[in-house]
């Protein structure tokens, strides 16, 4: 299976989505990253450019005009000896910051290599979704139709958001509580086998919820990335040692804790906090029931951590909410 235009020929390899221009060496490296990015719809400006014959990049890759540096010579004495066919002076140069290789491909076979790699692609047989919200994500955009079985997991969490109000409230009843409990931890495995608190893709995943209207599921999203980051932060390894990536279900760690954007003491960082909230938390020992606090200070003030088993079993650090004033200096 190989791509041709102009006298140029690239061999391409299959993937679940169609073809792309497979693995290429020397002066082709350039362009089997641009191609391929242009194609998946990472490089979406790349057709716009080449159809106006304008310059376009990202911060890692770009196609130039040729300048004065650029031995125009010798690349048209290159391309003679791959093709058989004349440069031309409507050419770009394929930069990309971690190749050395400075490639000058003419404008008419770029276009020509990609119209024809996206019709390829797009006239191949795709897989059954979903593709983007599952556990393992297949590619950064979802199938036709993906977003209709999220929107009974959008009703489900946005009546969780109410049951945790009726739950907070201070007259509510034992049942109220271990109803949001259950619902929650339903709730989290059923998001956990949707992908959305998976490690990656959380700005393609949250970025669909908002076109298809999910708004509470977006806050999710955010709020996985953000935790994500947390686990892997220098801030947290400095009160839990040997921290690390971790799964968000079964941590001790809510992702409400970052859906709902704690206020932290004046001049402790979120995750500083947070890794602080923690470390009480695994210091506290045996706790009892479904739900608790753990008194903290920080600084001059008093703050009480709450926690809860967010999967049934593990207690969580989720809120925090700041008590009375003490005599003494920095966050303890």
């Amino acid at each position: 299976m190989v791509l041709t235009a102009h006298g140029l020929t690239l061999a391409l390899r299959d993937t679940p989505f169609g073809p792309l221009v497979a693995p290429q060496t020397g002066e082709l490296r350039p362009l089997e990253l641009i191609l391929n990015q242009a194609a998946t719809g990472d490089f979406p400006e790349l057709a716009d450019a080449l159809a106006r014959g304008t310059e376009a990049g990202t911060p890692y890759y770009l196609i130039r005009r040729p300048d004065p540096r650029d031995d125009v010579a010798a690349a048209r004495e290159r391309w003679r000896e791959r093709t058989g066919g004349e440069l031309g002076d409507d050419a770009y140069v394929l930069a990309v910051d971690f190749y050395d290789e400075r490639p000058m491909i003419p404008r008419a076979v770029l276009r020509d290599l990609l119209d024809e790699l996206r019709r390829r692609r797009a006239d191949a047989p795709k897989p059954p979704g979903p593709w983007l919200f599952r556990p393992d994500p297949m590619a950064d955009e979802p199938a036709p139709g993906e977003g209709e079985w999220l929107r009974q997991l959008e009703r489900e969490a946005a009546e969780l958001d109410a049951l945790d109000a009726v739950a907070a409230a201070p007259v509510a009843t034992a049942e109220a509580i271990v109803t949001t409990l259950v619902q929650r931890r339903n709730l989290l495995v059923e998001l956990d086998a949707a992908g959305i608190l998976i490690d990656g893709f959380a700005e393609q995943k949250a970025a669909w919820l908002d076109r298809w209207g999910l708004v509470v599921l977006a806050t999710y999203a955010r709020a996985a990335e953000a935790l994500h980051r947390y686990f892997r932060s220098a801030e947290r390894r400095q009160y839990v040692p040997g921290a690390g990536p971790e799964r968000i279900l079964g941590a001790t760690v809510s992702i409400d804790w970052f859906r709902r954007r704690q206020p932290a003491p004046v001049g402790v960082t979120p995750f500083a906090w947070c890794a602080h909230a923690e470390r009480e938390l695994r210091d506290a020992g045996t706790l009892d029931g479904g739900i608790g606090g753990i008194f903290s200070r920080v600084g001059s003030e008093w703050w009480l951590v709450h926690w809860r088993r967010d999967d049934g079993k593990t207690p969580a650090v989720a809120s925090a909410a700041r008590e009375r004033p003490t005599p003494n200096g920095p966050l303890g």
